[in-house]
């Protein structure tokens, strides 16, 4: 017989390393990291770049706990 059970899961971004279960906190802290190192006087600009629903926002509140 087929198997007619549908899974579902929240496609809202995480907000804390406690629900990272994807294991993106240590990039993030990269990312803090960076940003906290980088030489300011003359700009700078980073980028997150992927397809929706790759967690762009959520590595960014990853990265901002870093950073607070």
């Amino acid at each position: 017989t087929a198997d007619n059970s549908c899974s579902s899961f929240s496609d809202n971004p995480i907000n804390s390393a406690t629900e990272d279960t994807l294991q993106r906190d240590d990039f993030a802290q990269l990312i803090a990291s960076e940003i906290l190192t980088v030489e300011r006087s003359n700009g700078h600009v980073m980028a997150i770049v992927g397809p929706w629903g790759s967690g762009k926002t959520s590595v960014i509140n990853l990265v901002k706990t870093h950073l607070k």
